[in-house]
């Protein structure tokens, strides 16, 4: 029994390390939420297989929210799948791994242009929403 224990654990052992290799801070990035002001800016840590973000909503000048998600690669569709929640507000976005911009959406049907602004965090530089338009659903 004690051998099957030791087996069992350097098993498990071997499985987990590179999860933990991969592990690391990734970057510090930011979004709009387009047509909005919003801004999302995360620091993102891989987790080997996903990616975690970390980070905060806010408006120029007016409120700011702690953030958190995840991200993961959908190989099927070839974009990275990003899921955030904002003080029980949940938000996703598809983001293009050529260009990082995407499409944010929220649960109530909201959605608009998810623009990437780049290495944060960034309160200016606010750009303007080229896609579609915020519709009330």
């Amino acid at each position: 029994m004690r051998r099957f224990k030791m087996a069992a654990f350097l098993a498990a052992l071997l499985l987990i390390i590179p999860a933990f290799a991969l592990a690391g801070n990734v970057a510090t990035v930011c979004w709009q939420l387009a047509p909005y002001n919003d801004v999302v800016c995360f620091d993102i840590d891989s987790r080997g297989f996903s990616m975690s973000a970390i980070g905060w909503d806010h408006a120029p000048g007016s409120y700011k929210y702690p953030a958190y998600g995840a991200i993961c690669p959908d190989d099927y569709y070839w974009v990275y799948s990003f899921g955030w929640t904002v003080c029980l507000l949940n938000f996703a976005a598809d983001i293009d791994p050529g260009t990082f911009d995407g499409v944010w959406y929220d649960f109530t049907g909201d959605y608009g242009d998810f623009l990437f602004l780049g290495p944060g965090p960034q309160v200016d530089g606010i750009v303007e929403g080229k896609g579609p338009k915020f519709k009330n659903q």
